[in-house]
């Protein structure tokens, strides 16, 4: 959901289109290099896309990404105790339970209002980040009065760990974070002592670590909502 476009590794038979190189940005903003090519077919499961006429191509570490340019198509079930995704164009197709909350676009990200530390603040849905929650440094110590200094980290940086854009022969960089405990709600759910990362990334992001707190979610473009399931352990 961090992705703006759907992306295929080099070894993927396909067609250029253009011998241009092309660019874009990921969810930290950084620029990254591609081809526009064609494939022949894309299918999810029985579902056949027909909408796009070409892909962005380059070299990364797995298959492929599916893009916001896609995944805005459809409605998501992840099923995370079975390891399973289900994907419908209509959310009456899935037994939806829990809690929902509705999202907002900017651009190709979606996000969330939570609260923390007793602030609204809005959050990029970013399954692509393994982690609970980042927020820029600078916008927290605007936003949140705290009342204890923020525990400093200095060491590599995991901004890039499971990144599929970096290079193999890429190596971390010494970086800065800083961690904070506060309670965090999401509608009417309150999650207790959570750890909250500072970091110098230009977004604020809600990765897995905190849909991993529940045994299935969904996310449900057409209506522009996200459904929680049922409320689990910290990971």
């Amino acid at each position: 959901t961090g992705s703006e476009t759907t992306l295929i590794n080099s070894n993927i038979p396909s067609t250029k289109v253009s011998p241009d190189t092309i660019f874009f940005r990921d969810i930290f903003y950084e620029s990254h290099s591609a081809h526009e090519v064609m494939v022949d077919t894309l299918t999810l499961s029985k579902i056949k896309v027909i909408q796009k006429d070409s892909y962005h191509q380059r070299t990364i570490n797995l298959d492929g990404i599916i893009g916001d340019d896609i995944i805005r198509q459809f409605v998501w079930k992840f099923d995370l105790y079975n390891r399973k995704v289900y994907v419908s164009k209509d959310l009456d197709n899935f037994n939806v339970d829990g809690m929902s909350v509705p999202f907002r676009r900017y651009g190709q990200f979606i996000l969330i209002t939570c609260e923390i530390n007793g602030k609204d603040i809005e959050l990029i849905v970013d399954t692509g980040y393994n982690g609970f929650v980042s927020i820029n440094k600078a916008a927290a110590d605007t936003a949140f009065n705290f009342k204890e200094q923020p525990l400093f980290w200095e060491g590599l940086s995991v901004k890039h760990t499971g990144n599929p854009y970096a290079s193999t022969v890429s190596f971390p960089r010494l970086d800065t974070t800083y961690y904070f405990i506060s309670n965090m709600a999401v509608g009417e759910i309150l999650l207790e002592n959570e750890i909250i990362e500072l970091t110098h990334n230009p977004f604020n992001i809600v990765g897995m670590d905190f849909f991993k707190r529940f045994d299935h979610f969904v996310l449900d473009y057409p209506n522009g909502m996200i459904h929680l399931g049922y409320e689990q352990h910290k990971s």
